[in-house]
């Protein structure tokens, strides 16, 4: 069995993944939201990655870990890395996934720590990965 990784998010407008694709000033912004009992794959994280799953769970596998974003939580990925996914909705809501995916580019990451004035320090380890609520006022934005 052959298995294709998908490069995200390039690999994700084109065929047979193009879905709704926003792009500017070079920032690609993913939204999607699907009717699915589950689907699975791998993708490589060319940016940065945050999503936010407002129905429906989504979970990451990153090596040995793994990671499931609930409805209203969100989840930041590092740049550079493998990861295998699988994305469901909810039976009792007729399988509804929505989520919002943004890649972020270093230039971005580097503008907000610099405007958040910001110590930062290289890591010389990846970042661990946390999963995150979302507040009802990012939510609501």
């Amino acid at each position: 069995m052959t298995q294709r990784i998908i490069k995200a998010p390039q690999g994700l407008a084109a065929s047979p993944f193009n879905q709704s694709v926003l792009k500017l000033k070079g920032l690609t912004v993913i939204e999607s939201c699907t009717n699915t009992v589950g689907k699975q794959g791998t993708m490589f994280l060319e940016d940065y990655l945050l999503m936010f799953v407002l129905n429906g769970t989504y979970t990451v596998r990153y090596g040995d870990q793994v990671y499931v974003v609930h409805k209203h939580e969100m989840v930041l990925l590092q740049k550079s890395i493998v990861i295998e996914y699988e994305k469901s909705g909810e039976p009792n809501q007729a399988y509804l996934l929505e989520y919002m995916m943004f890649f972020l580019k270093d230039e971005v990451l580097k503008d907000f720590i610099k405007m958040a004035d910001i110590q930062s320090a290289q890591p010389t380890v990846l970042v661990p990965i946390f999963v995150n609520p979302i507040s009802e006022r990012l939510l609501i934005y």
